[in-house]
């Protein structure tokens, strides 16, 4: 494990790259719909636009990826799971952001799966609204923090 400080020069362009690349696939995504909601929107109106953007954060002619599913692929290549040039692999898994969104993600997990159920309340639905803001907040920090180690 190296802090982002440690890796070569080529390397940290690789993570840099990445990162913009979690930023755009997760940190936009996740927070997309629910964002452009009216503070007075209905909780139905609350509930369909997070279960778009988490369940389908990802969307494309192969189907929807839900953000766990896109956390836990983009993941892989800062922790070390996944080469990022060539078979070179990068693990920053010490970054606090990493942690961060990791914790976020946890939150998500579980509003998932009142949204799949059809069973989430209100209480739900605000967690995993605070949660997909904190995760979109967390990535574009991530993405400043890369930059400024390059």
């Amino acid at each position: 494990m190296a802090r982002l400080e440690e890796l070569d020069l080529e390397m940290r362009r690789a993570v840099v790259d990445h990162v913009a690349r979690i930023k755009h696939d997760l940190g936009k995504y996740v927070a997309f719909q629910i964002r452009w909601l009216a503070e007075d929107a209905s909780d139905a109106d609350r509930r369909d636009a997070l279960a778009a953007d988490l369940l389908a954060t990802r969307r494309g002619p192969e189907g929807t990826v839900d953000a766990p599913r896109v956390w836990a692929m983009a993941r892989s290549g800062l922790v070390g799971q996944q080469p990022l040039i060539g078979e070179r692999r990068a693990d920053i898994s010490d970054e606090p952001l990493l942690a961060e969104i990791d914790a976020q993600m946890a939150i998500i997990e579980q509003v998932i799966v009142a949204l799949r159920n059809d069973t989430a309340s209100t209480q739900d639905i605000t967690r995993g609204t605070q949660a997909a803001f904190a995760v979109a907040d967390a990535c574009r920090s991530l993405q400043r923090r890369v930059r400024e180690a390059q």
